[in-house]
């Protein structure tokens, strides 16, 4: 199965991820962090720091929109 997939090159890529859902969610964003096998590790970049945490827009702007499905 196919992780994700690189929408410009087209190339794959299998990265694990694990996504915290926080008590107070959804009025706070979920945790995310790259948690690497043993054979990989992390790349640090504006998005990613070196423990794996995840820092991106959708996370750090997340707002809960309530929707009334009635």
């Amino acid at each position: 199965m196919n992780c994700c997939r690189h929408f410009l090159t087209g190339a794959t890529y299998n990265i694990p991820v694990c996504v915290w859902l926080q008590e107070n969610h959804p009025y706070i964003p979920p945790l995310v962090y790259v948690k690497p096998t043993n054979n990989m590790g992390i790349s640090v970049s504006k998005h990613v720091d070196a423990n794996g945490k995840v820092y991106h827009p959708y996370l750090t702007e997340w707002t809960y929109v309530s929707i009334d499905w009635g």
